[in-house]
């Protein structure tokens, strides 16, 4: 036997004319019954007082905004400029096909070990919850630390497939590892309750 849906109950409350609809209510003890539940629970949230907000809160409300974009600011701050200025030493490297002239090749161990770390930090970032709530502020921090990672990446394949590629290659993953820790940090819960 079908029972009615919610919509049903709520148009019959509402006074639409489904004639089947009303006497399967009449007939069928579960949805008689599941039908007084909703009306009782109608009355529960008509009886709630209404919530009148305090005229006096926006000073409060906007001195925890401007505390929390300085916050997001220093928080970032830091990692965007070491990424930034990562970048910039291995741009022009990237952008003309190879390594600049002077550097000396880096030995594989090295690399290996900033890979390790790399991984290490993206199995804690896949390890951490993913965030309830969010302010626009930390979001946009997120998909622009995710777009930086996405473009390191790019060129760390680049960079790869070119010759004498030693220290370029350990100026992208040691950049990498920053992002990923700024990351990291701000999807941490402890973290992301401070920014709120």
């Amino acid at each position: 036997m079908r029972h009615l849906t919610l919509e049903e109950f709520l148009a019959l409350r509402d006074g639409e004319q489904l004639v089947d609809l009303a006497g399967h209510l009449r007939e069928c003890p579960a949805c008689s019954s599941r039908d007084l539940a909703i009306e009782r629970r109608r009355e529960q949230l008509r009886a709630l007082p209404l919530a009148q907000p305090p005229s006096d809160r926006w000073p409060a409300i906007r001195s925890r905004i401007v505390a929390s974009r300085r916050r997001r600011v220093l928080a970032l701050g830091g990692a965007l400029a070491a990424a930034a200025i990562a970048f910039a030493m291995i741009a022009p490297a990237v952008l003309q096909g190879r390594a600049r002239p002077g550097m000396a090749p880096l030995d594989e161990v090295e690399v290996a070990t900033l890979v390790r770390r790399s991984q290490s930090l993206e199995e804690k970032l896949l390890s951490l919850p993913e965030p309830e709530t969010l302010n626009i502020g930390s979001a946009d921090a997120i998909v622009q630390l995710e777009d930086q990672i996405a473009l390191i990446d790019q060129c760390l394949g680049e960079v790869a497939a070119t010759p004498d590629s030693g220290r370029a290659l350990s100026v992208l993953w040691q950049t990498r590892i920053t992002l990923l820790e700024s990351l990291t940090n701000l999807r941490n819960p402890v973290f992301a309750q401070l920014l709120r």
